[in-house]
């Protein structure tokens, strides 16, 4: 049974914190680890912590640790050692929150996004951990009732114009930014609750059937062939797809003809 997401994080001395089953964030040691360390950083204060992997967890009691902000199952946030700190629930074929910043920083450089100091996944306890620099600032949480009118303007217009920045990048396939099919409630049926994965060929033909009214079959089983070849990578595939359509476009337009000229020998 996996446990609560809210139990990720456990306090384990004054200076040492127990991160999932096998990380330890505590004030730097100068002693001879032989543990890998993944971080070292100096806090607001002047103290500098470590983050290391370890197989050799103190025999202590654990002291939860509450969150500041939690959703659910999925989702909790802390802060200490000068950093913040983020639990997610992990599932395979899913992209990690790092390569999504990493993706915004690089291809807009205006929008400004956290610096990560460390990430990893721990496939054994389903969870994806995230280390964060604390932005400058203040959450809008507690002073948003107070602001005046056009400072609420002033975010909305910011976020817009974030948002629609965002909207003119493209892709080729439903994907996102670690190139893993992204499902669509508005195209697939309301039964079918999948997380974000790669589909397989049978699967993105189902995905893409509710387009069958707009558009015609070989575009639906062309659509489905490249999606299931990007999660193959296999070039060689993906000229069979390119071959398979061009088959398709010519077969469509053979038979459309025929039909015109039948048409025009019977008149």
């Amino acid at each position: 049974m996996d446990l609560p997401i809210k139990s990720s994080i456990s306090q384990i001395g004054e200076t040492q914190w127990l991160i999932g089953h096998d990380h330890i964030c505590e004030l730097q040691d100068f002693s001879s680890l032989k543990d890998n360390i993944l971080y070292r950083r100096r806090d607001p204060f002047g103290r500098t912590f470590q983050v290391r992997c370890t197989s050799s967890i103190p025999a202590t009691i654990l002291i939860s640790v509450q969150p500041f902000y939690s959703a659910g199952a999925s989702t909790a946030v802390w802060e200490f050692a000068g950093l913040i700190w983020k639990v997610r629930s992990w599932a395979p074929d899913i992209e990690d929150e790092a390569q999504t910043i990493s993706f915004v920083k690089d291809t807009f450089p205006t929008i400004s996004v956290p610096e990560i100091i460390c990430h990893w996944t721990e496939v054994s306890g389903k969870r994806y951990f995230r280390t964060m620099k604390r932005a400058p600032g203040e959450t809008s949480d507690d002073p948003w009732g107070k602001l005046p009118d056009s400072e609420h303007k002033t975010v909305a217009s910011d976020i817009t114009d974030y948002t629609l920045l965002m909207a003119d990048v493209r892709r080729d396939a439903l994907e996102n930014v670690a190139r893993i099919g992204v499902t669509n409630a508005s195209i697939q049926p309301d039964s079918w609750h999948l997380p974000t994965f790669r589909l397989r060929i049978d699967e993105a033909t189902r995905y893409f059937q509710p387009f069958k009214m707009i558009f015609p079959k070989w575009w639906i089983n062309y659509k489905a062939r490249v999606h299931a070849v990007q999660r193959m990578g296999l070039e060689e595939e993906v000229a069979t797809s390119i071959r398979d359509r061009r088959m398709a476009v010519l077969e469509e337009s053979q038979s459309y003809f025929g039909v015109i000229a039948k048409s025009s020998v019977g008149q």
